[in-house]
């Protein structure tokens, strides 16, 4: 049987300790910058090879 959200206990800011207010933004999604994890890639410059490619990545 699966627990309603309704009933779940959640603790208020004044319940947490500072520890616990520091690990929570810490882990936020809202202030982790944005991390790119790889550049686009650069097309050739001989024609044909840029044309395949373009073609597989369907471009």
């Amino acid at each position: 049987m699966a627990v309603q959200n309704s009933t779940v206990e959640r603790p208020t800011l004044n319940d947490l300790s500072p520890a616990d207010i520091a690990a929570h933004e810490a882990g936020s999604y809202v202030r982790r910058p944005a991390k790119v994890s790889q550049d686009s890639p650069t097309p050739p410059a001989d024609p044909a090879a840029r044309r395949r490619f373009v073609q597989q990545r369907q471009w």
